[in-house]
């Protein structure tokens, strides 16, 4: 499996989005459901491709915006160490 460099972008909020390189905006739960790779239910999301960067990313940034909020990951064991991450 190839390496990906993946984006850390810090907002002015302090909110923290991570993206692949080269992709020019952060996924939203809208554009991957749209595209396939998670779907929305009642009480969360079901992954449908827990292997494509683009979900890994958008896992990343709801963990990170999540833990600051209220202290907890919605995607626990999804970490940013096991990636090439730059800022």
């Amino acid at each position: 499996m190839a390496v990906r460099t993946v984006v850390k972008r810090v907002y002015r909020d302090g909110t923290i989005k991570y993206l692949p390189e080269g992709q020019k905006k952060p996924d939203t739960a809208a554009t991957l459901e749209r595209d396939g790779l998670i779907k929305r239910e009642i009480d969360g999301f079901t992954v449908l491709d827990a292997d494509n960067i683009r979900v890994v990313c958008w896992q990343l940034g709801a963990n990170e915006s999540t833990r600051a909020r209220i202290g907890e990951e919605p995607f626990p064991g999804i970490s940013a160490r096991l990636l090439n991450v730059v800022d």
